[in-house]
């Protein structure tokens, strides 16, 4: 008799393990080819459960809705059911939630009480926190507000084994290593249950600045300016120039600098100075506090992050492509370039092209290290036991 295949001896035994210890609903039919099912806990009790009868069976956990693993066996964690809104502690200015809690759903309700992630963009509505800051995914930076992994005060995880490993909220100093970091990259290592994040007040009013220059270069210089200031704003990008221009061409690019109504004017003062050196500046008012939401990125991966000075092949990528993008400061120091949503480029794009080159480089370069750490880790194996 011939015998059953890998995944499905991996999902009879994952069913079997699982069996009087959680509501056979959790588990539903597979979505993707090589995928032993669908698994949607409740609890971090029947998560931890879960993790551990994954673990024993051979099957890696894998986020819904992203790439599918190469390798077969392996079970869509999703973490919707645990969704609830634990605390909201308008002192510590802070919320704590479950792990499957929808990014959409949060700051939504944070905007009813008059608060924000400060981070949010419209094509996280869906993804439920704890994937969003384990798969790294795209997020609207900010010179002011801190990013989906920095705003995170303190944690539960259900490490592999099904041990819980947590992190009380406190000043990062006072924490000791930073072991947040070990859960980036999907689910393999951990998977965050409970999550307490920094928030901030929402505004009224956003006004923003545009600011127009002969060159990107020079853009990308008043950018990194703009972003030492005190107070920073509380967006600041630099996309192609949408600005209606009937007497004379429009320059290519446009920065824009969004303010928070108790900073805008101890700030513009810094724009009008700025005048003689060429840049033309205009403000105007967003009723909208969610005006700078629209240029967040979506959830295409062809992004990339730029640390420290732009790449001269990147700007010149950027200033010969037909397509919209974005470039936006995290800080003076570090910058996110993706595609305007708005006008997806195509695969011929030589930004899209610079991106996937340099990723194809990095990723070389990882496995390179990679390979080096093992062959002296190795030597050192071979020269202790001489």
């Amino acid at each position: 008799m011939k015998g059953a295949s890998p995944d499905v001896e991996a999902a009879a035994g994952f069913r079997k393990r699982l069996m009087g210890k959680i509501p056979s609903d959790r588990l539903a039919e597979p979505l993707h080819s090589g995928s032993c099912g669908v698994i949607r806990p409740e609890t971090g009790t029947e998560l931890s459960q879960i993790i551990i009868a994954a673990m024993a069976e051979g099957l890696l956990l894998h986020p819904p809705g992203t790439e599918v693993p190469r390798k077969d066996n392996f079970l869509e964690l999703d973490l919707r059911r645990m969704s609830k809104i634990l605390d909201l502690s308008p002192d510590s200015r802070s919320v704590t939630v479950q792990g499957g809690v929808l990014t959409g759903t949060i700051e939504q309700w944070l905007r009813v009480h008059g608060w924000t992630l400060g981070w949010y963009t419209p094509s996280l509505e869906e993804i439920p926190l704890a994937e969003l800051i384990q798969d790294a995914r795209s997020f609207l930076p900010s010179p002011t507000h801190k990013t989906p992994m920095d705003s995170v005060l303190g944690f539960h995880a259900i490490l592999p084994d099904g041990r819980e490993m947590w992190q009380k909220e406190a000043p990062a100093r006072a924490t000791g290593p930073d072991l947040l970091s070990l859960l980036r990259g999907g689910f393999s290592f951990g998977v965050l249950s409970r999550i307490s994040l920094s928030i901030f007040q929402l505004r009224e009013y956003e006004d923003e600045t545009l600011v127009e220059a002969p060159s990107l270069t020079a853009l990308l210089a008043l950018g990194g300016r703009i972003a030492r200031l005190s107070p920073k704003p509380a967006r600041l990008m630099i996309t192609r120039n949408d600005l209606n221009r009937t007497k004379r061409a429009k320059p290519q690019w446009i920065l824009r600098a969004f303010w928070h109504q108790d900073s805008e004017k101890q700030s513009l003062g810094a724009f009008r100075d700025w005048a003689s050196e060429g840049f033309e500046t205009q403000t105007r008012r967003h009723k909208d506090i969610n005006a700078s939401d629209s240029w967040g990125p979506g959830l295409d991966r062809v992004r990339c992050i730029i640390h420290g000075q732009i790449p001269e092949t990147l700007i010149s990528a950027l200033n010969s492509t037909q397509n919209s993008w974005v470039i936006a400061f995290e800080n003076a120091h570090v910058l996110h370039v993706w595609p305007d949503t708005s006008r997806k480029p195509t695969t011929k794009d030589p930004v899209t092209t610079w991106i996937r080159d340099e990723q194809v480089e990095s990723e070389e370069a990882g496995h390179a290290l990679t390979i080096e750490m093992l062959s002296q880790a190795l030597a050192l194996q071979a020269d202790s036991s001489d």
